[in-house]
This record gives C-alpha cells, sequence and structure tokens, in this order.
C-alpha cells in the first residue's frame, strides 16, 4: 500500500530506483509490488531513457473507489476486468 501511496502521491511518477531507495529489502521485492499495480491497472509504467517512471492511473483508481464503495460505474480499472455481480 505504500508503495502505491507513494506513486500515486507523485505528480510527476516516481523511479523503481527512487521507490526502493525509500524502503529496506532488495530491488526485486520492490519490482513485484509494482508489477501487481500495473496488472491491477492502478499504475502504469514508461521507459523515460533508462529508467522505468510509474504513475498512477487516477481513472482506475476512481473506478476502484467507486467499486469498494458500491457505487455503480462502467467497471474498468483493470485490462480485461469483468465485473461479478
Amino acid at each position: 500500500m505504500e508503495i502505491f501511496r507513494m506513486v500515486h502521491n507523485s505528480a510527476n511518477g516516481e523511479c523503481v530506483d527512487v521507490i526502493a531507495s525509500r524502503f529496506s529489502g532488495p530491488l526485486s521485492n520492490i519490482s513485484l509490488h509494482l508489477a501487481v499495480l500495473s496488472r491491477a491497472g492502478l499504475i502504469v509504467g514508461q521507459r523515460q531513457k533508462h529508467a522505468v517512471v510509474y504513475r498512477s492511473n487516477p481513472q482506475a483508481v476512481e473506478d476502484l473507489l467507486c467499486y469498494v464503495l458500491g457505487i455503480e460505474t462502467d467497471w474498468r480499472f483493470a485490462p480485461g476486468a469483468r465485473r461479478h455481480n
């Protein structure tokens, strides 16, 4: 959750090195968490020169919050996700 908050609160996104520098543990753990958030559609990674910069996907975050709160929405936060009633 802290990794997502860091990426979400950054106006210009955060690169993996900056994110990893704020946490203890191996870079592979950070990369795993970023991959999960990316697959869920909550963050988007974009290659810039030699680094990948991660940014929050505001529409996906809004859709997820609407789902959690039970507010009707088009349910589009994850690629290929389907709404289960």
